[in-house]
């Protein structure tokens, strides 16, 4: 549970950091794809 708790908050980090920051070594694509894949070991 903590292991998930610190990855989500990671997620979140990136999140408002991509929305101030743009990273061109960062695509959206892949933040969507770890947000999916957390979500399916969530479940």
């Amino acid at each position: 549970m903590g292991c998930l708790f610190k990855f989500l908050l990671a997620c979140a980090i990136v999140f408002c950091f991509a929305d101030l920051i743009p990273f061109p070594q960062l695509p959206p694509g892949l933040i969507q794809s770890m947000i999916s894949q957390s979500q399916q070991q969530h479940r």
